[in-house]
């Protein structure tokens, strides 16, 4: 989590603060989804995050920067498609969403398509605020 806290410390993000870990296991009980360990430490320690116009989905808020609001509303959208996963970002353009599985890879969902952006939630965030 060090790399993933001095990634964040060290930019202009901007985040929600600390999320308790019952909130964690709430919204991963809701979401039926495991968090992967690298994911939530950082809701732990950071809620969710903004850097420019880049937005990382977490807790600690209840708008849209809420991943379970967020995952919630996009599985309703795109029956069983999403199931296996959460939804970390929403581009706002053509449908582009970024979810992550229950291993912490993250994709690229469109069209009902999966296109794999990054090994781990460090190697993305990395390229969102830096």
């Amino acid at each position: 989590m060090s790399n993933i806290n001095n990634l964040i410390e060290n930019s202009k993000a901007m985040t929600i603060g600390n999320v308790d870990y019952e909130v964690i296991r709430e919204a991963e009980s809701q979401l039926r989804f495991t968090f992967p360990q690298e994911y939530r430490n950082f809701i732990e320690s950071f809620g969710s995050l903004a850097c420019g116009s880049n937005e990382v989905f977490g807790l600690g808020t209840n708008d849209y920067l809420n991943v379970v609001n967020a995952t919630q509303q996009e599985r309703d959208l795109n029956e069983n498609m999403l199931e296996s996963y959460i939804v970390i970002q929403n581009l706002g353009v053509e449908g582009i969403l970024i979810v992550m599985d229950a291993d912490g890879t993250i994709y690229e969902y469109r069209n009902n398509e999966f296109k794999k952006l990054y090994d781990s939630f460090y190697d993305f965030l990395k390229q969102e605020i830096l």
